[in-house]
């Protein structure tokens, strides 16, 4: 998967469930849940990181 920046990645997955809620193809299931938890892992990864950030600006600023 290229690398995808938060909205890109919260969107092709808005998508994803979008499409297994319509088509329930149990054949495409396995791929697009895969597809999925890949998107979600990336998302959960920019939060992680956006909060890390957000942690060390406050820091920094109580030390002053």
């Amino acid at each position: 998967m290229k690398k995808l920046n938060y909205q890109q990645a919260y969107d092709a997955l808005q998508r994803l469930i979008e499409e297994l809620e319509n088509d329930a193809s149990i054949d495409l299931m396995p791929g697009k849940i895969k597809e999925a938890m890949q998107l979600l892992q990336i998302c959960k990864n920019k939060l992680r990181d956006a909060n890390d950030a957000l942690e060390e600006a406050k820091n920094k600023s109580e030390e002053n």
